[in-house]
């Protein structure tokens, strides 16, 4: 079970931070903020625009689609000690709901 944990951390991409009909924003966390990630030792595309994402509430698997996404640097990173530059960078993705999973079968969502 912790194996599975660790194995899936790295799909981890954020948190949803709003809600609005069909419309959801995620916050990016300040560990993906690079264009791909390193996984088992090889390299993987991360999350974009035209990426589709899985969204857990509960036991529900919601999947949506990226349709933007925004950044915004911390003006006051001088009084801040960064490690790394993309540590400065908040990114926000604009997604889509698409639909969800329901017994393994894909459920289109209403239009």
């Amino acid at each position: 079970m912790e194996d599975e944990i660790i194995k899936d951390s790295i799909f981890r991409i954020g948190s949803v931070t709003s809600v609005d009909g069909r419309a959801i924003r995620v916050s990016v966390d300040k560990a993906k903020n690079s264009s791909h990630l390193l996984y088992k030792g090889d390299l993987i595309k991360n999350v974009s625009v035209g990426s589709y994402i899985k969204i857990i509430k509960g036991f529900t698997k919601i999947i949506g689609k990226v349709e933007g996404e925004f950044t915004v640097e911390d003006k006051i990173f001088s009084k801040k000690e960064y490690l790394n530059d993309k540590e400065k960078i908040s990114r926000t993705l604009n997604v889509s709901l698409l639909g969800f999973f329901k017994k393994n079968e894909f459920e289109r969502g209403n239009e």
